[in-house]
């Protein structure tokens, strides 16, 4: 299991099997299942899990940490199967580590885009029960809201995530066009 040293700083991490491409180009990490890529205070990642194992939580810690500093915000998309109680569970636990360690400013906003109603309705249901105003769910129609939501209505920054959600899904194209056949 994966466990970041408690004094170690997030450029002190290394692994191997981490693709890299033009600075441009958002990085696959998770054996290619997952685009990411940080642009401003928000982190890009775009899923692309066929089954999700607690494995796979800890290796995109460490995987995505090697890749840089983290960010305060996130888009987040699953287009294959989304994580199970377990594995969501961990990533909980790995985001506080995380938090713990490298404390970010302000209030952290989660943009979760996905085709689901049901897991929209239970990520607003969330937000009313828990008060915690930090995560919202938005289908893939409203991307452009959502990147407004995460960036504070600030018209470049969002240009440029949008623009970046958009690379990395053309970066998992060909694997899910394998997938596919």
């Amino acid at each position: 299991m994966f466990r970041v040293p408690r004094d170690a700083p997030w450029w002190g991490l290394s692994l191997q099997g981490v693709r890299r491409y033009h600075f441009a180009m958002p990085s696959l990490v998770l054996e290619g299942a997952v685009a990411c890529k940080i642009v401003g205070d928000v982190a890009v990642m775009v899923f692309d899990v066929p089954r999700w194992e607690p494995r796979h939580a800890d290796a995109l810690f460490e995987e995505t940490l090697a890749l840089g500093p983290p960010a305060p915000h996130s888009l987040i998309q699953h287009l294959g199967s989304e994580p199970g109680a377990a594995v969501r569970r961990r990533l909980v636990e790995l985001q506080r580590d995380l938090e713990a360690r490298h404390p970010f400013e302000g209030k952290r906003k989660v943009a979760v885009i996905t085709h689901s109603a049901m897991t929209r309705g239970a990520v607003t249901a969330w937000r009313w029960l828990s008060g915690n105003e930090g995560m919202v769910a938005w289908a893939p129609d409203d991307v452009e809201a959502a990147t407004d939501w995460l960036t504070d209505s600030d018209g470049i920054a969002a240009r440029k995530t949008i623009n970046t959600y958009r690379a990395c899904h053309d970066v998992l194209a060909p694997r899910r066009r394998l997938q596919a056949r």
